[in-house]
């Protein structure tokens, strides 16, 4: 069992891990697996695929964990989350939940482009307070969402929809250069890291380093 000897110091937590990893490994690749997955949340980096509830509410308790740790931190000093993005999409309102944990989140928390973000992704992506892309990564926005066909009982599901979406136009406009005009003659648009870049979606294309 490996214990932490400062419980201050997040970069001994990682230390003390990964050396405890590799000295006890014993050629278990399911368990190296698992470590590599610890590790990857000390280093205060979580990955995104397919967005569901369950994935929503653990990203949402990664960001608490962090933030309580950071508490006595002055904000300028603190070290931020990555969020490392490869999805097609999922669900809109667990994908919500994430961008709301972004938003209120006190640690900064970053926005990286690994392979796709499409749809619901597209717009967690654009919470990052800073984001950055892959240079082969793909982009994918997509303005209407789906409605389900509720019953009269119901009726209302699709303004609430609709206010949802209002939601999510005026934070594409508010952050990035993509015009009413791009928005209203698309009903979903591809992106290259590059265009992505240029229209200030993208901050940064990682060309020749990793987002430290």
């Amino acid at each position: 069992m490996w214990r932490i000897t400062n419980t201050k110091n997040p970069q001994n937590w990682r230390d003390t891990y990964v050396n405890k990893t590799f000295t006890n490994f014993d050629g278990n690749l399911e368990q190296l697996y698992t470590s590599i997955e610890v590790t990857s949340h000390l280093n205060r980096e979580f990955y995104l695929d397919n967005i569901t509830p369950t994935i929503a509410n653990q990203f949402d308790k990664f960001v608490r964990f962090w933030n309580n740790v950071d508490e006595d931190s002055i904000m300028t000093q603190r070290e931020p989350i990555k969020l490392y993005i490869d999805s097609r999409g999922g669900s809109l309102s667990a994908a919500l939940t994430i961008i709301d944990t972004i938003k209120l989140s006190r640690t900064p928390v970053y926005t990286v482009n690994i392979g796709n973000v499409f749809k619901e992704a597209f717009y967690i992506y654009l919470a990052g307070l800073k984001r950055y892309s892959y240079p082969r990564a793909s982009f994918y926005y997509e303005k209407d969402l789906a409605f389900f066909n509720l019953g009269e009982a119901q009726s209302n599901y699709e303004d609430f929809i609709k206010e949802q979406q209002t939601e999510l136009h005026d934070m594409l406009m508010e952050g990035t250069k993509v015009t009413e005009s791009d928005y209203e003659k698309r009903s979903g648009w591809w992106l290259t890291p590059e265009k992505a870049y240029n229209l200030h979606i993208c901050n940064e294309v990682l060309r020749s380093k990793h987002i430290a």
